[in-house]
């Protein structure tokens, strides 16, 4: 059994390294037991990738800390907007609190979508 939660906590750093390096020198915020690629534009919004599920977590936000992040730190006042026009996590875990604005990879979105965010 120990040696089961030896390479588990040895996993678990070893995805938490190579999350710092694909984030190359991007802000992570680094608090309270998290190590996510997110960074606080102002006091009430952040920008940060898509939060991922099953192997793309290796690499990224796994979608469970992200919703962990922002139940715990922001409570019933957020709101999640996916900019990709993929969703690939449960919006449950957000409580339902997302919202899909699909903008192709390096494209920017035309005034009328834009106007139609806000």
């Amino acid at each position: 059994i120990r040696s089961v939660a030896r390479a588990a906590s040895m996993t678990s750093r070893y995805l938490s390294e190579l999350r710092r390096k694909v984030s190359g020198d991007r802000v992570r915020f680094m608090q309270d037991g998290f190590d996510l690629d997110l960074a606080y534009i102002t006091p009430q919004i952040m920008a940060m990738s898509v939060p991922a599920v099953g192997r793309e977590a290796w690499l990224r936000n796994p979608a469970k800390d992200v919703a962990r992040f922002l139940n715990e730190r922001h409570g019933n006042r957020y709101l999640l907007l996916n900019a990709t026009p993929v969703m690939k996590y449960d919006p449950s875990h957000f409580f339902n609190r997302c919202a899909q604005f699909a903008i192709v990879k390096d494209s920017v979105p035309n005034l009328e979508a834009l106007m139609e965010l806000c």
